[in-house]
């Protein structure tokens, strides 16, 4: 049976080693923030150059996830939310090469972004708690 862990209830505050992990955390996922709005833009049809720009920043920001945080399962739920935002903004794309329509009740760029900010959720908190 899991035992609450008191460290994840407690704010922590940005330390010198911290806050420099945070800024960068914020910085990736704000360039991945930047492609998917670029995206939302105008109607097109997508290229793919189009993949290629959403899967590097994406990785990108999983990259600052894997050198920032440390190892824990923060860290591991912030690699999947960055995977599922990138699962939901090929499937975008790829609705926009053909007449596919993306699965009812769900807006694809609006889930990448919740996405998105869930993962840097999860980095910060495996920075704030140290991996434990």
């Amino acid at each position: 049976m899991p035992v609450v862990n008191p460290n994840h209830f407690v704010y922590h505050a940005p330390t010198e080693d911290t806050a420099p992990r945070y800024a960068a955390i914020r910085a990736a996922e704000d360039a991945c923030h930047d492609v998917v709005n670029s995206l939302t833009m105008a109607e097109y049809t997508a290229t793919a150059a189009d993949y290629i720009k959403v899967n590097s920043a994406l990785r990108v920001f999983a990259e600052t996830i894997d050198s920032n945080a440390p190892d824990s399962a923060d860290k591991t739920a912030a690699y999947r939310c960055v995977r599922l935002a990138r699962n939901a903004l090929n499937e975008h794309l790829a609705t926009c090469f053909s007449d596919r329509v993306p699965p009812p009740r769900i807006n694809l760029l609006y889930e990448a972004q919740n996405q998105l900010v869930f993962a840097r959720w999860q980095a910060n908190s495996a920075v704030a708690c140290g991996g434990r």
